[in-house]
């Protein structure tokens, strides 16, 4: 079973029964498709958000800040940048709320 099931029978009972669009058509294949990544990307950003949230929380900034300004990595930082960021699965939901705790913790660029 697919876990996103539920959107998927969401965005079907939309489409076909309380629009009651006809199956098949353009119009409900696209109206379909627009609720079901709706409620997918709404969903994922729920749970990105709350797990970038918690990570912000119980990051010790200072000690990470502490270790990042006083060793010298001569590029492997830029590489593992590269990694973290090719890891995320959204930019704006993880990247951006720990990029800004970073900066609130003065962590030089």
């Amino acid at each position: 079973m697919n876990i996103f099931y539920p959107f998927e029978w969401l965005a079907n009972y939309l489409t076909f029964d309380l629009f009651a669009l006809q199956v098949g058509s353009h119009l409900a294949d696209s109206v379909q498709f627009f609720f079901y990544d709706s409620f997918k990307i709404i969903a994922l950003i729920i749970v990105i958000t709350h797990f970038m949230s918690l990570l912000r929380y119980y990051l010790p900034i200072e000690k990470l800040r502490d270790f990042l300004t006083k060793h010298k990595f001569y590029g492997l930082d830029y590489f593992l940048a590269t990694i973290f960021g090719a890891i995320t699965p959204f930019c704006s939901c993880s990247s951006i709320p720990l990029f800004i705790g970073f900066i609130e913790a003065r962590i030089p660029l």
